[in-house]
C-alpha cells in the first residue's frame, strides 16, 4: 500500500540496531559483507564486498551510496575484495 501511495517507488526497510555493526549488516542485507572496520572516534566505516556487489551498493549516480551515509551519519568506504 505505501508504494501504491508513492506512485510505485520502490521501497527498502531496514531493521534499525544500535549496535552499528549489526546497523550495517542490517543495511546491506543481502549482500555477503567480506569485511567490516569501524573507526567510531571519527565515525569511519570501511567496508569489503565482492566485486559484483559494488555496483549494487553504489546504485545509480551513486544514489544509494548517498542515502546510506545519510541514514547512517557516518563516512563510509566501500572496497572491493581481493583473494
Amino acid at each position: 500500500n505505501i508504494s501504491n501511495e508513492l506512485c510505485g517507488e520502490k521501497i527498502d526497510l531496514i531493521n534499525w540496531d544500535e549496535n552499528i555493526f549489526k546497523y550495517i549488516i542490517n543495511i546491506f542485507h543481502p549482500i555477503k559483507i567480506k569485511k567490516i572496520e569501524i573507526d567510531e572516534k571519527i565515525k569511519l566505516i570501511n567496508i569489503t564486498v565482492e566485486k559484483n556487489d559494488l555496483s549494487k551498493i553504489i546504485g545509480k549516480s551513486g544514489n544509494n551510496i548517498k542515502l546510506i551515509t545519510k541514514l547512517i551519519k557516518w563516512n563510509l568506504n566501500i572496497n572491493e575484495y581481493k583473494k
